[in-house]
């Protein structure tokens, strides 16, 4: 059975942080529930991730289908996610909605509020480097669902006392991590709207069978199998 991927100290596109359960499951739902139509396709994407640049402040403009297709345009949202993450945490309250709503929607987003607001509190701060390694990227059948199955490096990303800058014991990730992302297409652009984890560790170079059916959606009801 998969874990909820973002918990109490995750806030990067992956989670160093204690995992906590589904924290924002138990958050009503704004949005629609989504049901996640069949496959139509996927893409092994290259393992190794290339220098970017510094996100934009949203999840839009050159990171379009228009601009570059669809998967790479969801495989560069969510890749963008993580430095957004850790971006969030030098922002001011105020403005952190806004700011992770260009990249996130629904459940996801108000996790990430709840563990930046936790994170201040007890006076925690995620640094480090978290390395993507983005196994396969899959578009259903809509063209408006996707998901990330990626392969993350978290042995660089710990949590520290922001009071004292010393390393949290235990925050540290291992580098085996297996991520799962669900996006969904907005007027906006592509957004991050739940993260789940495999308990299974994953292997950097390897390519996962495409599931018979989603490994975790956001609703129980949805029967959605890929098609070739």
């Amino acid at each position: 059975m998969n874990g909820r991927w973002f918990g109490r100290r995750v806030l990067a596109g992956a989670a160093v942080l204690a995992l906590a359960g589904p924290a924002a499951a138990c958050a009503q739902e704004e949005d629609e529930p989504v049901e996640l139509p069949s496959l139509t396709g996927s893409e092994t994407v290259n393992r190794t991730p290339s220098a970017t640049s510094a996100p934009s402040e949203t999840a839009s403009g050159d990171y379009s289908d228009q601009a570059m297709g669809a998967e790479d345009a969801v495989r560069e949202v969510y890749k963008a996610l993580i430095d957004v993450s850790h971006r969030a945490q030098r922002k001011p309250p105020a403005e952190q909605r806004e700011y992770l709503g260009g990249w996130t929607t629904g459940a996801e987003l108000r996790a990430r509020l709840q563990a930046l607001r936790t994170n201040h509190r007890e006076h925690e701060r995620l640094v480090g480097h978290e390395e993507s390694n983005v196994m396969r990227v899959d578009i259903y059948a809509d063209g408006k669902t996707a998901s990330v199955d990626d392969c993350l490096d978290l042995s660089k990303s710990y949590s520290v006392d922001a009071r004292t800058g010393r390393e949290i014991a235990g925050s540290r990730g291992t580098e085996d991590f297996w991520g799962i992302a669900f996006l969904r297409k907005t007027d906006a652009g592509w957004r991050v709207y739940d993260t789940f984890y495999q308990p299974e560790k994953c292997t950097v170079g390897s390519t996962p069978a495409r599931p018979a059916s989603p490994p975790r959606t956001p609703t129980s009801s949805s029967t959605a199998t890929p098609t070739d």
